[in-house]
């Protein structure tokens, strides 16, 4: 169903801790997530959703998408198992899905350089902060 009463209540707590400011990036956040396009969510969202979330830290260099999936335990310990969830298009690097298990990441291409959010499946986010 529509859940309009959980809605209004998240709503108003979030309007009530965060401000206008939080309540607009929240839904912002909410609806980039729900619509599977995370283009348009910028670094002050982000940064809101590292309070949320568990974030993950990454070096500032390029790392293989193979590498870090399994570095970070995104899958079961296994290359074989992330390679496979690559060519199945199963994992989205800030939004780009990624069908290519010799991808090369480089952290500091989006999100100021700041940030890195993996999706794996349809539910599955993580975000990574770029360690400074």
């Amino acid at each position: 169903e529509k859940r309009e009463a959980q809605t209004k209540l998240a709503e108003e707590v979030t309007l009530f801790l965060h401000g206008e400011d939080g309540l607009k990036s929240a839904k912002n956040i909410t609806q980039s997530f729900f619509n599977g396009d995370v283009s348009n969510l910028t670094v002050d969202d982000l940064k809101q959703y590292e309070n949320s979330t568990n974030t993950f830290i990454i070096e500032d260099k390029p790392i293989n998408i193979v590498d870090l999936l399994v570095e970070q335990e995104f899958v079961e310990k296994s290359k074989r198992q992330a390679r496979e969830d690559i060519l199945n298009g199963a994992i989205s690097i800030n939004g780009e899905k990624i069908t290519d298990v010799d991808f090369i990441i480089n952290p500091l291409n989006k999100y100021d350089g700041k940030y890195i959010l993996i999706k794996k499946g349809k539910k599955n986010n993580f975000l990574g902060k770029i360690n400074d």
